[in-house]
Formats: C-alpha cells, sequence, structure tokens
C-alpha cells in the first residue's frame, strides 16, 4: 500500500472518530488540511434562510461571522452549486474563470483578508429542507490552485466524509432530542422516574429525585438503586405493573395498557401516593431519546398537591384539537386509562381509544407517555 492511499486511511479514521466523539473536528480539519498541503479548512452547515454554522482551524472568527451574516447560501458558488449532489467536489476554477471568482463579493469579503485564492469543496450531505453541509479546503495564491489530483484524492476520500458528516448530524440529533427530554420531565408538574424492566431507576426529574430522597412512600435500594415501596406487597404489585408494562406494549395496546397503584406513606397519615405505570418499550425508549433499558415511566401523584391539566381552550388552541379530544388529552396525559376516561366523560372506551388517536396524531406522538411530556409544556 503506498504512502498515499495510508495517507487517506489515517483521514477517513480520523473523520469517524470525529463524528462519534472520540476527537474533536479541529483536528480532523487540521489533518485534512496538511493532507492536502491547504492553508485552512472549514466544516459548515448552511441554508438559503438559515445563518447556520461552521466549525474550522485558523480562520479568524471575525471572518467566519461575516461569511456567515452575509454570504452563507447565497454567495455566487453556493448559488451555482445550490442542487449539487452528495459526495460531489467543486473547486471555484470549475465554476468560474479566476478573475470572476476573484470579483465576488464572497472572495473579497472572506477570501481576500487570510490572502487565500482558491478552493475545493465537498458537498457531504444535503437535506430536504434546504440545509447542506460541506467541508472546504481553501490555500493561498503561492500554495497554488487545487489540481486534478487534489480532486481525484478528495473524491476517493468523499464517501467516507460524506458518512461521518451524516453519523455527526445523527448524534447531535439525538443528543438534543435526549435534552428535549430531559428538559421535558423537569417541568412535568409530578415526580417522574425512569425505570427499567427490573425496576432500576434510570433518571428522575427534579420532584422524582425529592421523593426518593425523602422516603415518602417510594425510595431506592442503597446497592443497585432499585425502586421499592414502603411496605413489601406494594413493592410486588408495583413490580408486576412494571413487568405488565415491558410486554404489554408488544400485547396490548398502549392506550389500555396504562396502570395505576396506590402507595402509602409514613406518618402522618396522609393521602396515598398514586403512581401511574406508562410503558415504553424499547422502540418508545428509543424514539424519546431515553435510555434503550428504559421500560416505563412512573408518573407519582400526590393528591394534595395535583395540578390541574392544562386548560381545555389552550389544548384546542395549541394543537387544533375538538372539545372531546381535548377534554380526553388532559385526562390521558395525567396518566388516566381509556376505561377511566370513558367512565369520566360518559363514553364508550371504543370512542375514547378514537379521540385518544386523533389526539395523538395532532400532537405528533405515539404513545400516552408522550403525550404526558407534550402536555407538560404547557402546564410552566
Amino acid at each position: 500500500m503506498d504512502a498515499a492511499q495510508d495517507r487517506l486511511d489515517l483521514l477517513t479514521d480520523r473523520f469517524y472518530d470525529a463524528a462519534v466523539g472520540v476527537c474533536g473536528w479541529d483536528a480532523a480539519l487540521r489533518d485534512l488540511t496538511e493532507a492536502f498541503g491547504a492553508a485552512f479548512a472549514a466544516f459548515g452547515i448552511v441554508g438559503l434562510r438559515s445563518p447556520g454554522r461552521i466549525l474550522h482551524t485558523g480562520i479568524d472568527p471575525i471572518l467566519v461571522e461575516r461569511y456567515l451574516l452575509r454570504h452563507a447560501g447565497r454567495n455566487e458558488l453556493a448559488q451555482r452549486t445550490e442542487h449539487l449532489p452528495t459526495g460531489s467536489v467543486i473547486t471555484d476554477a470549475s465554476l468560474m474563470p479566476k478573475p470572476e471568482f476573484r470579483r465576488t463579493g464572497f472572495y473579497q469579503d472572506c477570501l481576500q483578508p487570510l490572502g487565500l485564492d482558491s478552493l475545493m469543496n465537498l458537498r457531504a450531505v444535503r437535506h430536504a429542507n434546504g440545509l447542506a453541509a460541506n467541508v472546504c479546503l481553501f490555500r493561498t495564491m503561492q500554495q497554488g490552485e487545487f489540481g486534478v489530483e487534489d480532486v481525484a484524492a478528495y473524491e476517493r476520500l468523499a464517501p467516507h466524509i460524506c458518512r461521518a458528516v451524516a453519523l455527526h448530524l445523527r448524534v447531535a440529533e439525538a443528543e438534543g432530542e435526549r435534552r428535549a427530554l430531559v428538559g421535558a420531565l423537569e417541568i412535568l408538574p409530578r415526580a417522574a422516574l425512569l425505570v427499567d424492566g427490573a425496576m432500576r431507576v434510570l433518571r428522575t426529574n427534579q420532584a422524582g429525585a425529592a421523593l426518593l430522597t425523602a422516603r415518602d412512600g417510594l425510595q431506592t435500594d442503597r446497592d443497585g438503586g432499585v425502586l421499592r415501596a414502603r411496605q413489601a406487597e406494594e413493592t410486588a404489585a408495583l413490580r408486576r405493573l412494571v413487568v405488565a408494562a415491558v410486554a404489554g406494549p408488544g400485547a396490548t395496546p398502549i392506550t389500555e395498557a396504562t396502570e395505576h397503584l396506590c402507595l402509602s406513606r409514613p406518618p402522618p397519615p396522609r393521602p396515598p401516593l398514586i403512581v401511574a405505570v406508562l410503558p415504553l418499550g424499547a422502540a418508545g425508549a428509543s424514539s424519546m431519546g431515553l435510555p434503550p433499558e428504559a421500560a416505563a415511566l412512573l408518573l407519582v401523584t400526590d393528591p394534595a398537591q395535583r395540578r390541574d391539566p392544562p386548560s381545555l381552550p389552550l389544548l384546542r388552541e395549541a394543537f387544533g384539537l375538538t372539545r372531546a379530544e381535548a377534554e380526553v388529552a388532559a385526562r390521558a396525559g395525567q396518566g388516566e386509562e381509556v376505561a377511566r376516561i370513558a367512565e369520566a366523560l360518559g363514553i364508550t372506551p371504543g370512542t375514547t381509544r378514537l379521540h385518544l388517536h386523533r389526539v395523538f396524531e395532532k400532537t405528533g406522538v405515539h404513545r400516552q407517555a408522550e403525550l404526558a411530556l407534550v402536555l407538560a409544556r404547557l402546564q410552566r
């Protein structure tokens, strides 16, 4: 294997490492810059109506900001490559004569101040929403133009960079979903606990953590963090509900799988805690950005502190629900199962399920646990 191929193999590994966070993108871009005898490299995500963002090595941040504000997705080169397919490699010389390139506002505002005179760009990702990810190399006049051999080498590397960039974007999206979930859990009006099939607590919101610390009807073992109630029989009943939740989504419609349990509390005498067990399943956990082992979401209500659900007018306006759908959504978001909702509203379980499926469609969720998180955001 020749030295050039060895260099490309090392670059490939570096980009995959950057995609999953083993190293920073700056390190990958520095190696790319050195391999192609360039002055700078930049990884940008831009669009016609989006300011975008740029990861770069060595470029003046002021010029990067100027590019994002004035030229990202709108400069002369971007307009000529708007429909460039993923994996394409172009140079400025392949798009326009050099004198024309040097007259562009992009060149004069962003490249000339750094002494840059040529570029070679890879279209790494193109989304249907118009956003494009590019990995671009820049050279000074002294370093010379990017030639046929440079383009050929970059084209050999391109499939790997495209995959690495796409992986990076998916990882970033998953992390964003995880953070959104954590935020949604925190604003739930009651204690929330994510547990696995063995009742180990994986995550709680602040109210849930406070409940466990107070040992007020629910607590965890000191060793494995396994959830248990105050009474052994209550712990056994809760375990049965969680075990049923693990199998429930595969065998029972999610709208019928929610169960409740009342848990006694230590003196002085107070109303029992009401625990709603909402099944997630592996697919549900994945879709919500949760750990794959998450099996159920436990929503714990203290009747003395229970907050009202979002108002029906707010639900109707926010999601375009009918009054009947809003009534069902408000109760389902509090963890009530179909039978109880139907009884409270004086309708049949079948009608209740129909309304709930329409609520799912209009709120963009698929499970009652997800609906609880969405409605919690309206209760700030």
